[in-house]
């Protein structure tokens, strides 16, 4: 899913969902999508 259609589906901006994007990967302490999704595999979230 790309970035915009991710914003339209929860209404925000595609410059504030990456925006947020950007927070969530700060957090987890990872550097783009790939690595939060195996972030999340490895600890079972997924």
């Amino acid at each position: 899913m790309t970035v915009g259609l991710l914003a339209d589906g929860v209404g925000y901006s595609e410059r504030a969902m990456f925006r947020q994007l950007s927070d969530l990967y700060a957090k987890l302490h990872v550097r783009n999508r790939m690595e939060a999704l195996m972030y999340g595999r490895e600890r079972g979230r997924l």
